[in-house]
């Protein structure tokens, strides 16, 4: 019988572990009712890419093609580090798993974690869902949220919203008087000294809100290097692979060669990062009695493979904590002392399968402990010129967000096309093609007009990105960069075309979104989707220079319907709403 089974305990972890364990199940039973599902129905959904074929095998790295349109033009779901089955469309078989890696409309690339039988067949591969079952990891973590001492008397109450984020007083003054005593071309704008100094003092943890481009990454990174130079042992962790490894990459930039950073996991996601890659804690050859910094997922703190399970920092960094729910956090949590967490609850949450059994705060960590004196919001964006930041700022930021430089589209030569003038900044582009699902051609078109007189006009590929909430859209836009004669000068592979989720933590001079869908009995049911309030945040505070939106009318029409209504959508109607009446 387990220890749950024997005490009534403690009401916040009852509530954390029934939700959690009701999340896992959902997830299972989600995975059995889609590997049921015919291959071309999968793929339509997003969960699956196939039918495939085995290109070339590198070390550990599987590279595959699509056989068909099928995968290669349709929406998918699948995100870097997703955990995924290899098999011959025998999804209900365990196949080999797989995670993945890349996708750049081509070619499919996979980090093999099973070896590749002989037996399977070279065509007609499919990549499906797998499940990987915490159960065990989250069970033992809650176990030792009641059992141990720092359990019950540090993170317990932390996660309960009952520790107030306490000052070191003299620790903050003297942080402060460091900072601004550095020379002018390195001073920090007065909320990234405020909140590097409110870090520093914390007595058990701070909050910092990173609106978009406010140089959140940048904070976290001198937080790194002044705790290591105080002798701690500093943990990174986040909800992604992606997010680790660029906060990893900023502070190896940051902090002297002389001091040990590493992270650690089973896959490199990462190859080309300066930050050594280990599977172990132990193959890293960490000293003992000296400072460094380990970066790791959640999951792989409490794995027995990664050697991490015994391992107590002196502080643990939280990057995107605003996606980590408060199951995830915990992981982090009971392997330090202090805790600093970097988010934006106004970007993208935590991905839910279930309706949680706890209240609305805790959705995420972050959002769970956000409070007026433990929070400091960076408010001067680095990134956006004064008229992208207006709507972002009177929308989620209180009208606190400004704008540090007032960056302006100027090509040379420059187009005649109205929507890349320098002014305005952000440009909405209109049409009334109306039987679009999720592929547009109109737009696509659209879309590859202005890429060329960009292009032409002085900008290169790595500094423009199209966002699109649908796959096929974008693999539509490479099709179209790749094949046609009229864009063989520019390396266009490296112009990004994806969804909202790849973009986040990124920029780019100008961005373009593609909504692609204008036929409304498909914009309806994914209205949530596609007019989420928290990722057209993500989306249109990407560019530096100019954002133009292009949609269908029918689309608009939709928003404004469903702004009026009191569903779940209507806030995010009214979001979009408003970006697009906002003068």
């Amino acid at each position: 019988m387990s220890y749950f089974a024997d005490q009534s305990g403690h009401s916040f972890i009852a509530n954390l572990r029934e939700d959690t364990l009701r999340e896992i199940a959902t997830a299972k039973s989600q995975l059995q009712d889609i590997w049921s599902l015919p291959l071309e129905t999968r793929v339509k959904k997003g969960h699956s890419l196939g039918p495939l074929r085995t290109l070339r095998l590198s070390d550990k790295r599987l590279h595959l093609s699509h056989e068909t349109a099928l995968s290669r033009d349709n929406f998918s779901r699948i995100r870097e580090g997703d955990l995924l089955r290899l098999t011959a469309n025998l999804p209900e078989t365990r196949g080999c798993r797989a995670s993945f890696y890349e996708d750049d409309g081509e070619t499919i690339t996979v980090e093999l974690l099973d070896a590749l039988p002989e037996t399977l067949p070279s065509t007609g591969l499919t990549l499906d869902p797998d499940f990987f079952d915490p159960t065990d990891r989250f069970l033992a973590a809650l176990d030792a949220l009641q059992t141990t001492e720092h359990g019950r008397e540090v993170v317990l109450p932390l996660l309960e919203g009952g520790q107030d984020g306490a000052t070191d007083l003299e620790t903050y003054e003297d942080e402060l008087d460091a900072l601004e005593a550095l020379p002018a071309d390195e001073q920090f704008h007065s909320s990234q000294s405020e909140a590097i100094a409110l870090c520093i003092a914390a007595s058990r943890f701070h909050l910092v809100q990173g609106p978009p481009g406010t140089g959140k990454t940048h904070v976290l990174s001198e937080v790194a290097a002044r705790l290591i130079a105080r002798g701690h042992r500093v943990l990174l962790t986040g909800p992604t692979h992606r997010s680790i490894d660029h906060a990893l990459r900023a502070c190896r930039r940051r902090i002297s060669a002389e001091t040990p950073i590493a992270k650690i996991s089973r896959v490199n996601f990462d190859p080309s990062s300066p930050v050594a890659h280990f599977e172990r804690f132990s193959d890293a050859e960490l000293p003992e009695d000296a400072p460094y910094l380990i970066g790791s997922t959640p999951h792989n703190l409490w794995s027995s493979a990664s050697g991490l399970m015994s391992q107590f920092f002196d502080t643990v960094l939280l990057d995107e904590s605003s996606q980590l729910t408060l199951m995830l956090a915990t992981l982090a949590l009971l392997r330090g002392e202090r805790f600093l967490f970097f988010g934006d609850h106004c970007q993208l949450p935590p991905v839910r399968l279930s309706a949680s059994l706890l209240d609305t705060e805790s959705q995420s960590i972050f959002l769970k402990l956000r409070k007026a004196d433990s929070t400091t919001m960076l408010t001067e964006s680095w990134r956006l010129n004064r008229e992208l930041a207006e709507w972002p700022s009177a929308t989620f930021y209180d009208n606190r967000l400004e704008a540090r430089f007032d960056r302006r589209l100027s090509l040379s030569p420059a187009s005649p096309h109205p929507a890349l003038q320098p002014s305005p900044s952000f440009v909405a582009i209109r049409h009334d093609e109306e039987n679009a699902t999720s592929r547009s051609a109109e737009e696509g078109e659209l879309l590859a007009e202005l890429i060329l007189d960009l292009l032409r006009g002085g900008l290169s590929p790595s500094e423009i990105a199209v966002v699109t909430p649908f796959r096929s859209q974008a693999a539509l836009i490479r099709r179209i960069l790749r094949t046609r004669s009229e864009f063989s000068d520019w390396p266009v592979r490296e112009l990004l075309a994806d969804t909202v989720e790849r973009l986040q933590g990124q920029e780019r001079e100008v961005i373009l979104i593609s909504f692609a869908a204008s036929q409304s009995d498909f914009i309806l049911p994914l209205a949530s989707f596609l007019l989420d309030e928290k990722r057209l945040n993500v989306a249109i505070t990407r560019a530096r220079r100019k954002t133009i939106l292009i949609h269908s009318q029918t689309l608009l029409a939709v928003a404004r319907s469903l702004a009026d209504s009191e569903g779940d959508e209507a806030r995010g109607a009214n979001a979009f709403c408003s970006l697009l009446d906002n003068p």
